[in-house]
């Protein structure tokens, strides 16, 4: 949407933006970095593919391309794999804020 047409805040928004504006200025943001790793077998890695945002891709294929694909995909994994556990790396930013 375009800058020109966006309507202007109501009064209770633009209250709600002024306080915000002003905590900004009082409180400080620490982020804190914590690595989240997961083992998990080859087949739990199929499944949360196409339980995750990549399903919307997946089922772009047609049933060759897609069993193509989970062919080729999975003997990938499986050479990286270690006695067929990957590593899920889910690492996290936290963010805390300082009162």
């Amino acid at each position: 949407m375009p800058i020109s047409t966006i309507p202007p805040p109501t009064s209770r928004q633009s209250d709600s933006a002024e306080r915000l504006t002003a905590t900004r200025k009082h409180y400080a943001v620490d982020v804190i970095y914590e690595p989240i790793r997961y083992s998990i077998s080859i087949a739990d890695w199929w499944s949360l593919l196409n339980g995750a945002g990549f399903k919307s891709l997946l089922d772009q294929l047609d049933e060759r391309q897609l069993e193509r694909f989970k062919a080729d995909h999975l003997k990938e994994i499986h050479n990286s794999a270690n006695n067929g556990i990957v590593e899920l790396n889910a690492d996290t930013l936290f963010g805390v804020v300082n009162i």
